[in-house]
Order: C-alpha cells, then sequence, then structure tokens
C-alpha cells in the first residue's frame, strides 16, 4: 500500500498539514468577513443566515483539527477535517450549481 510521506514532493507531511491547516484557517476567515458583509444589518437573522455562519465555524473546526492531529500525530481530527471539508465541498457545488441555474446566486451574480 502506498503511504503518504511528503507535500507536493518536496516538503514533510507535517510541514504540508500545517500549510493545509493554515489555509482552512484563512478560508474560515474569509468565509466569516463575506458572510458579514453581505448580511443586511437591519434585517432579522433567517435560517440561511444561521447555515452560512455554521460553514465558517466548520472550516475553524476542521482547522483545528487538522493543526491539533500535527501536534499529536493522531488519525481521527484527519478524518474529522477530510470529512468536514468533504461535506462542504459537495455542498458548494450544488448549491452554486442551483443557484447559478436560477439566477439568486450572491456570490455570482
Amino acid at each position: 500500500m502506498w503511504r503518504a510521506e511528503n507535500f507536493c514532493f518536496c516538503m514533510k507531511l507535517r510541514i504540508g498539514c500545517t500549510v493545509i491547516a493554515f489555509l482552512t484557517l484563512f478560508l474560515c476567515a474569509a468565509h466569516l468577513v463575506e458572510f458579514f458583509r453581505l448580511k443586511d444589518p437591519y434585517s432579522y437573522a433567517q435560517a440561511s443566515d444561521r447555515f452560512n455562519l455554521l460553514w465558517g465555524l466548520f472550516h475553524m473546526l476542521a482547522s483545528l483539527c487538522l493543526s491539533y492531529s500535527v501536534l499529536v500525530g493522531s488519525l481521527l481530527p484527519i478524518w474529522s477535517y477530510i470529512i468536514i471539508e468533504g461535506v462542504y465541498l459537495i455542498f458548494i457545488i450544488i448549491y452554486a450549481s442551483i443557484t447559478c441555474a436560477l439566477k439568486i446566486n450572491t456570490y455570482v451574480n
């Protein structure tokens, strides 16, 4: 069976996991900044607002799990990172496809 030992064929895997964790933390910050930029301060909170805020918090949780796995060396936090980001990727592909087809996507339009 193939074992991953390098990240991008030039760095150690631990350094690569740290880089990915920081990029995910940056993604979390960008997601939350975009959420608060698009939110109307005078409207009531809707379920979709809470759902978008939840994705930003999930990115932060995934980043912390990956950072923790680098420190401890456990596989469980890595699997939680993969599951959280995989579910987000599936959600965003479906969300972008449907909202672009309906021409109501706030990110694209």
